[in-house]
């Protein structure tokens, strides 16, 4: 219900003060930053995060519904966008498939908040979560080629070292 108050970062923590619990649910589960979330206020949103609140996947998937893009990128960025190897049927997590938290976390109904996007029609949210995929995933192979580079460019000065002292060794120095 704080979170409903538009009040902002000075009523939640007044209220935190009192003893309030910001992740306490109402009678039907729903935690304020999820109800802050679904009824787009950003500022609360905001208060909530800054204050520690949990439940980030859910909240995510009820800011998807909800519709508000910049809710949406407030609680993906909390989450954050490190990808988690998912492995394939040959033990191989190739860095093109794998997936932030955020699109891995489930509600009870297996859906992750761009399934929720979709089932809602809320398109911006929608293409505001493909995109920023698309970004963390060309990020992280761009990423991955540089880290294979400079291992390269490790392995080829190491060769042309022990080459360098080979061929050093088997020389006849003057007497």
């Amino acid at each position: 219900k704080a979170s409903m108050s538009g009040q902002g970062r000075n009523v939640l923590q007044a209220l935190i003060q009192m003893g309030f619990d910001l992740n306490s649910p109402d009678d039907q589960g729903r935690s304020p930053l999820m109800m802050a979330a679904i009824n787009r206020q950003g500022v609360s949103v905001q208060a909530l995060l800054a204050e520690g609140a949990s439940g980030l996947h859910d909240g995510l998937r009820f800011a998807a519904m909800g519709g508000s893009v910049k809710v949406v990128k407030f609680l993906v960025d909390a989450i954050g966008d490190e990808l988690s190897p998912t492995p394939n049927s040959s033990g191989d997590v190739p860095i093109n498939e794998r997936l932030p938290s955020w699109m891995t976390d489930t509600d009870a109904s297996g859906r992750v908040a761009l399934d929720v996007a979709k089932s809602a029609g809320e398109s911006n949210v929608v293409l505001y979560l493909e995109g920023r995929l698309k970004t963390v995933r060309e990020q992280a192979v761009a990423q991955d080629i540089a880290s294979q580079a400079q291992q390269d460019k490790a392995k080829s000065s190491a060769v042309r070292n022990r080459w360098k002292t080979a061929k050093l060794g088997t020389m006849k120095l003057p007497a």
